[in-house]
């Protein structure tokens, strides 16, 4: 979770799967960032407030991006939130794995 304060308001930034979800399908990339960066990091920031401030407007996003520090730190910031709510999907949940809703499957 990215945090800080604007204006007075703070702000938690962050991805869960359908936040994640959704930017998959505007056609994020993170492989594409370099190439196209005037198109992917608007994209990465605005999904980013998503999640906890749905309401805010692109142009407020855009203003407070503007005045971001450390921009790089911070977009790796984003991208690896994004890329830990992806990789949610991949993980083994050892607590559902001692649970009773736990489903074995075998490569037979």
């Amino acid at each position: 979770m990215v945090k800080f304060t604007y204006d007075g308001k703070e702000y938690n930034l962050g991805f869960n799967r359908n936040t994640a979800v959704a930017l998959q399908r505007q056609g994020f990339d993170t492989d594409k960032i370099g190439s196209q960066s005037l198109i992917m990091i608007p994209m990465l920031v605005r999904a980013s407030f998503k999640m906890n401030h749905s309401t805010v407007k692109d142009s407020k996003i855009d203003e407070i991006y503007g005045k971001i520090s450390k921009k790089d730190e911070f977009l790796k910031a984003l991208i690896e939130s994004y890329a830990d709510t992806c990789n949610t999907l991949f993980e083994s949940n050892t607590e559902s794995e001692e649970s009773s809703d736990f489903v074995d499957w075998s490569n037979d």
